[in-house]
């Protein structure tokens, strides 16, 4: 299943509202969500830390009240796919728990 760039995906919605963080949040990983990029490729699902960061700061859904703390952000991948980034703010920095492509339709309409 390769999936689109995800840079031309943000052209498919429309802005949900102003943008959640500025481009210079700092992002930062935990040791599951590193090896998820390399999970992900195996399988010929292409995600990328620009990905994740435009995820991050210009989400498409926004999901504050399923697991709090943490914090569930989605984009569109491509028609048929999103982007589910899981991740909690710690003061200034946004440490990425987890992230997984899914079905659309599948989390949200």
């Amino acid at each position: 299943m390769a999936l689109a760039a995800y840079p031309r995906a943000l052209a498919l919605w429309p802005s949900v509202g102003p943008a959640v963080y500025t481009e210079e949040v700092k992002i930062r990983y935990t040791k599951h969500a590193a090896r998820k990029f390399a999970d992900l490729q195996e399988l010929d699902v292409r995600v990328t830390k620009s990905m994740i960061r435009a995820v991050i700061t210009h989400p498409y859904h926004l999901d504050t009240l399923s697991d709090q703390p943490k914090i569930i952000a989605s984009g569109i991948l491509d028609s048929h796919h999103i982007l589910r980034v899981v991740y909690r703010q710690q003061g200034d920095i946004i440490m990425i728990i987890t992230f997984y492509p899914a079905r659309s339709g599948r989390y949200f309409v």
